[in-house]
């Protein structure tokens, strides 16, 4: 097997390291996907209840992950299905549907997480936190089965996946009278492999913080080059080392704070995302090793786009390299399409070639992040780009793709080698001129 065989496989959130990369999304869908959407439609409209549904859980199984169970018993059809580190339980009968998620047990009512969940309760629109006979605290959701229809299933077990998924670490951390249940299907990175990513989330919060007080620039006149430097940062630990937990509400909490605070100016904003990141750097690797694991999941939280909003944001944001590239200030013109391309893969549902384009700029310009984690790729040997290489690399995944996107294509001349700020803006302009159009025409 080469090297380039074993970096692209079937699922671009994978190396042959065999590590997760990303968050995951559910968005472009196969075409059997879609087709068993519209029979569980169409089922449900016809009072076809177990076809309906059957089709709908066939729908939501993700068939190389194995995300979702179903089989029948005598309460009806009973299902399973995974989402992060929480496992979602339910059963659909004749009169109702049920569906609930172990978050915790609890070994004491503490007044503020009971009073916290139950802010929360007013917030969500089809689910409801309880507590059991065991006293475990559990989300629940339940309706008649009438009333049942394939779209309120869907965004009524979404909601309750994903808020299970990202509240349980956060509640265990914040409140010793939890304690967590019901994660013995996640996998654990290996010891080594932890050590490597908390190495490089320091390394990387370091780096940035010494070429922002290092550069020539005025960040007081362009504050945008320092904010430039420390969003890429926080989304290459999100996707690099895709942190669970209090890391991963720390990478959330400052790029909103970011887009959303209005009353800051920008340079207090950059004030802010520094504190934000020497507060990650300061993560013990004894507390960083517990929110490093690979899971199965069933919903994407990323929103629907166009593959064109995607693709003019990339072309939007690169035209802010050429003054960097003039300045030669290398370190902050790269950052601009690193952020640039993070940003879209953390924000934006994207098709998987998409994915493995960002994937694979990850891979080029993080190379010794890369094999240290156990990979063996040289796309840049003695700070020269491999001009062979990439372009090789690119062809792979066109044509891992080219049945179901037959339009993208790469000319050669899209691409500038001369040093890595310059093919860094290249690659990313490249991006947005691909075309990702469907032969299914989805």
């Amino acid at each position: 097997m080469t090297i380039l065989s074993k970096l692209f496989g079937k699922n671009n959130k994978k190396t042959n390291i065999n590590i997760q990369f990303g968050r995951f999304t559910d968005a472009y869908k196969h075409k059997d996907k879609y087709d068993a959407w519209e029979n569980s439609l169409e089922y449900f409209e016809s009072g076809k209840l177990t076809e309906a549904y059957t089709s709908f859980f066939q729908y939501l199984k993700d068939d190389e992950v194995d995300n979702v169970a179903l089989y029948q018993s005598e309460k009806g059809l009973e299902f399973e299905l995974f989402q992060g580190s929480k496992v979602i339980n339910g059963n659909i009968n004749n009169q109702r549907v049920y569906a609930e998620a172990k978050i915790a047990r609890s070994k004491g009512l503490h007044i503020g997480f009971l009073r916290k969940l139950l802010e929360e309760n007013y917030q969500l629109e089809y689910c409801r936190y309880a507590l059991d006979d065991d006293h475990q605290l559990t989300a629940i959701f339940t309706s008649y089965t009438v009333d049942a229809s394939p779209y309120k299933i869907y965004a009524a077990l979404k909601e309750l996946a994903t808020r299970v998924d990202y509240n349980d670490d956060l509640l265990v951390d914040e409140f010793s009278e939890l304690e967590p249940i019901h994660n013995g299907h996640i996998v654990q990175n290996t010891p080594d492999i932890k050590k490597v990513k908390h190495h490089y989330l320091k390394q990387e919060i370091k780096e940035a913080l010494q070429s922002i007080d290092n550069a020539e620039i005025d960040f007081a006149r362009y504050p945008g080059a320092a904010s430039f430097l420390y969003l890429d940062t926080l989304y290459k630990i999100d996707y690099l080392i895709k942190p669970e937990g209090h890391t991963m509400e720390l990478i959330q909490k400052y790029q909103n704070l970011y887009f959303n605070e209005r009353s800051y100016s920008p340079v207090e904003k950059n004030a802010e995302l520094r504190k934000g990141l020497e507060e990650i750097a300061s993560i013990s690797f004894e507390d960083l090793e517990y929110e490093l694991y690979d899971v199965k999941s069933t919903f994407g939280t990323a929103r629907s786009s166009s593959i064109d909003q995607a693709q003019e944001f990339i072309r939007s944001e690169i035209k802010n390299m050429d003054f960097y590239i003039k300045q030669i200030e290398e370190d902050i013109a790269i950052s601009i399409a690193s952020y640039t391309l993070g940003y879209i893969i953390h924000h934006y549902a994207l098709p998987v070639p998409f994915q493995k384009f960002i994937h694979l700029f990850y891979q080029i310009t993080e190379q010794d992040y890369f094999n240290a984690l156990g990979a063996n790729i040289d796309f840049i040997s003695e700070a020269k780009l491999s001009s062979r290489g990439i372009k090789k690399a690119i062809k792979i995944i066109i044509e891992q793709h080219d049945k179901l996107y037959p339009h993208i294509s790469l000319k050669g001349e899209d691409l500038n080698f001369d040093n890595k700020a310059v093919f860094c803006k290249t690659y990313a302009k490249m991006l947005s001129n691909l075309n990702f159009k469907r032969a299914d025409n989805r």
